[in-house]
Order: C-alpha cells, then structure tokens, then sequence
C-alpha cells in the first residue's frame, strides 16, 4: 500500500511538471504557436523567407496586436528587414494601398493589419523577411516572442 502511494504521489509530481513551461518549439508567454509554423522559400531568393502559421492566446487577458509591430530578430537580437500580416492568404482591402491610420479599426482587422484575440482565441500569422546573413531566431511581437523554426 505504501509503495502505491508513493507510485501515485510520483506520477502527479511528473504530470504537474509536464505541464509547466512550455514547447520550446512553439513559444512560451501570452502567445503560442498552434503548431509548429512552415518557412518556404524560393530558390530565386535565396535569402528571403515566408513564415506561415498560426498563433494561440494562451494568456487570461484579450490580446491586440499590431502586424507592422512585429519584429523578426536575429539570435543576436538584431532587427531584420521584415514584414507581417494577420492573413494566410492575399486580402482585398477597400482604402487605397491598405495601409495608413486613416483606415477604420473593423477594416485593419478583417485585412489582417490588427488582430484581437480573446483567451484560446487564434489567428493565422504570415511573416515574411530578408535574412542577409542571419538566421532569424524570434518573431517579436513586443509582450513575448515566437520562436522562428531552424533559428
């Protein structure tokens, strides 16, 4: 009887440790990958890269974020040249060149420049960037980062 609980006593202590932390591949804090993102590339570009996936709210608040926030860094934590959108997918918008503060909200989140994601709420995520020597490590997103795959 001892030993089974002591066998119980240490399978709850493995369980509970299993799930703190996180997936390293994935990320840890407010924002995880749902899975593990692809990178493409084109052998044209031999430097270029495209990030595709999807990102997780793991936190207990709403989390807003911005696509032209997003910052892709070296493992050195260097900025690299880089651009991102909430889409996984060319979206049409309706104010010329998509861009710009004079956009309505509503409209920066249905074309993918904003996302709002509420507790287990997720969203694709495209990030593209120039690698110019480094591997890039982390998407940034300025509360936490994603681990970029092979960085």
């Amino acid at each position: 009887m001892r030993w089974a609980a002591l066998a119980l006593a240490l399978m709850l202590v493995v369980v509970a440790a299993g799930g703190c932390g996180g997936d390293d591949e994935l990320g840890s804090g407010d924002l995880m990958w749902e899975k593990r993102p692809r990178i493409f590339t084109n052998p044209n570009l031999p430097d270029d890269r495209i990030l595709a996936g999807t990102v997780r709210n793991d936190s207990l608040e709403t989390v807003n974020l911005v696509a032209r926030d997003l910052d892709v860094r070296s493992p050195g934590g260097d900025d690299m040249e880089s651009a991102a959108v909430f889409a996984q997918t060319f979206v049409r918008g309706v104010f010329p060149q998509n861009r710009g503060s004079e956009i309505p909200e509503g409209e920066q989140l249905r074309i993918g420049l904003r996302a709002r994601l509420e507790p287990g709420e997720t969203a694709p995520l495209t990030v593209s960037w120039r690698q110019q020597g480094e591997h890039a490590s982390v998407v940034d997103y300025g509360a936490g980062t994603l681990p970029v795959p092979g960085g």
